[in-house]
């Protein structure tokens, strides 16, 4: 999620201060009340611009130097966002993008001190869960978009389905109802990879149901092999694994609940508890690579290419919200060896709980 905390001071070739909000393409906004460089505190809750009032025309603005924070530190998606913030300031050479990189973790240990002092950044990416977006915009840290989406036509781009994901009420309370705080920048898909060769080897097909993926994981077990490779060390990897099972027993209602925290959520429906119980089980019975909560995501991924593990749960791509409609996620082979979507788990919304959107 990339959000915006405040509004942003230009400056006309007349060298007179205006205030303005930009919202570009590469990056959704969501801004609080002091100006870059001010020693004034954020508004508890700053008023929202009418739709007629947005300015669109970013490159009539004046000189504008826009500070972003962001957490693309890793190879691919770093390069991606300098390639975009290059493209960006090639069209409009009178805003400087000032780009400071931090891990995931780091980011979530600095932001919540930064947005708080006097010189906050302009843009930020953030979860958009209650610990963090949730809290920024209870302490005022955040502007609401929702001039902005009407100016630039979001609602007809991204469904509710999405901006839910992105809404909170003025006080931080209600989470997927209210104004819109930030856009995801893009979506995760999560689903189960194969490795086609040790498939092969076991006499066994890509799995079309989750009860002959459940038959091949002991298949595997039998065979010595590991059936699921897992580095969990970060934490978050785990809730993949969750969240894939979790779609074959929860209705996708329940799961809407439970990611928003509304009334009536419950981790210990009868639903959730046959989840949980499915992983335990999992578990005890070997499914999982060794020392798999003390391994990391790359590595995992790393050892998966390397012929280590059978089957991976998984994010299998980056998406922008929007894009890939009537797609799911499914059973894919691995790049090296051999690895298509062939088993299908449900599609059901639910925020992401890492952010990248942190998201859905």
């Amino acid at each position: 999620m990339i959000a915006s905390t405040r509004e942003v001071r230009t400056r006309n070739t007349r060298g007179a201060g205006t205030r303005a909000v930009l919202a570009a393409g590469v990056v959704a906004l969501a801004a609080a009340a002091c100006a870059p460089g001010s020693s004034a505190p954020p508004a508890a809750s700053p008023a929202q611009p009418s739709a007629s009032a947005v300015r669109t025309d970013a490159a009539a603005l004046g000189d504008v130097t826009l500070t972003i924070w962001d957490q693309e530190v890793r190879g691919g998606q770093a390069a991606q966002m300098k390639q975009l913030n290059a493209a960006f300031e090639a069209k409009y050479p009178n805003i400087t993008i000032k780009r400071v990189s931090r891990s995931f973790d780091d980011l979530n240990t600095t932001l919540r001190l930064a947005l708080s002092g006097n010189e906050p950044p302009d843009v930020v990416q953030a979860n958009n869960g209650r610990p963090q977006m949730g809290a920024f915009v209870k302490a005022g840290h955040l502007r609401p978009l929702d001039a902005y989406a009407e100016a630039y036509g979001w609602k007809k781009r991204y469904s509710q389905s999405v901006l839910q994901y992105v809404s909170y009420s003025a006080d931080g309370k209600v989470f997927g109802q209210g104004n819109i705080y930030g856009l995801p920048q893009v979506g995760e898909v999560v689903g189960i990879l194969y490795n086609a060769a040790k498939l092969s080897e076991l006499g066994l097909r890509p799995p079309k149901t989750w009860e002959e993926f459940e038959a091949a994981l002991a298949k595997a077990k039998a065979a010595g092999e590991v059936p699921l490779q897992l580095g969990n060390l970060d934490k978050w990897p785990g809730v993949h694994v969750f969240g894939t099972v979790q779609g074959r027993h929860v209705p996708a209602d329940q799961i809407t609940t439970l990611g928003f925290g509304r009334k009536g959520a419950s981790w210990t429906t009868p639903e959730n508890t046959r989840a949980a119980e499915q992983i335990v089980g999992w578990v005890d019975k070997g499914y999982f690579n060794k020392g798999f909560n003390g391994q990391g995501y790359d590595a995992s991924w790393q050892a998966f290419g390397k012929g280590e593990g059978v089957f991976l749960i998984g994010q299998l791509a980056d998406r922008r919200p929007g894009e890939g409609h009537g797609q799911g996620p499914g059973l894919r082979p691995a790049a090296r060896h051999g690895v298509g979507p062939r088993a299908r788990r449900d599609r059901r919304h639910r925020p992401a709980v890492r952010h990248h959107g942190q998201e859905p």
